[in-house]
C-alpha cells in the first residue's frame, strides 16, 4: 500500500475551484483524496527493540545486581548470550511481576532504591523478544555494570568479632544470635 503523495497548495486551491463543476460522488471523493494529500505520509512504525539499544541497560541496573556471579541468582544475566537464552523465562517472570523481586506493595510515596520495573520497561522486553532478539550495534552497548567488591555498601567504620559467639535476649519472647 503506497503513501499518500504531497500535493503543493496552489494545485489544491485550484483542483477546489473545479470541484463545483463535479457531480456530488465525484466531488466527494475528490474532497476524500484531498484530505488524505493534506494529511501528509503516516509515520513509520518505530525499530524493533535491540539488546544493546534498549534492553541491556533495563538488565544491567535491574537483574545483574543478582544474576552475576557470587550472588543469589541460579544464573548470571551479563552479556547477549546469557540473556537469550533465558529470554523466554525473563518475559514470563517480568510479566507476572516476579522478577526483580520486591515484596514491598506500592504506597502512597516511593521507597528509595525501589527495584520494581516499569510498564514501558516489561514491554520492551517483551517486544524485544517477539521482534526476534536482535543484538543490535556494540556501539550502542553501555558499559558493564561493576560493582565494589566485598561489602555491597561499602566498607563499614568498624566491624566488630566476638571471641565467641553469644546469645542476646533483647525482649522476653525474640531472640538475636551474635
Amino acid at each position: 500500500m503506497g503513501g499518500a503523495r504531497r500535493v503543493p497548495l496552489a494545485r489544491l486551491i485550484a483542483g477546489a475551484a473545479s470541484l463545483r463543476l463535479m457531480r456530488p460522488a465525484k466531488r466527494n471523493a475528490a474532497i476524500g483524496a484531498v484530505c488524505l494529500a493534506a494529511c501528509g505520509r503516516t509515520a513509520a512504525p518505530p525499530p524493533a527493540p535491540t539488546f544493546d539499544k534498549d534492553v541491556a541497560p533495563i538488565v544491567y541496573s535491574n537483574c545483574a545486581p543478582c544474576h552475576r556471579p557470587g550472588e543469589v541468582a541460579p544464573f548470571p544475566l551479563l552479556t547477549y548470550a546469557d540473556v537469550v537464552k533465558h529470554a523466554d523465562n525473563i518475559v514470563r517472570e517480568t510479566s507476572k511481576r516476579h522478577m526483580p523481586p520486591w515484596l514491598p506493595d506500592r504506597g502512597d510515596f516511593p521507597i528509595v532504591g525501589e527495584r520494581r520495573l516499569r510498564a514501558d520497561q516489561i514491554d520492551t522486553i517483551r517486544q524485544w523478544v517477539a521482534t526476534g532478539m536482535k543484538e543490535g550495534s556494540p556501539a550502542d552497548l553501555p558499559p558493564a555494570p561493576r560493582w565494589p567488591e566485598g561489602w555491597q555498601l561499602g566498607k563499614p567504620d568498624i566491624v566488630l568479632t566476638p571471641d565467641r559467639p553469644s546469645i542476646w535476649w533483647p525482649e522476653p519472647r525474640t531472640c538475636t544470635e551474635i
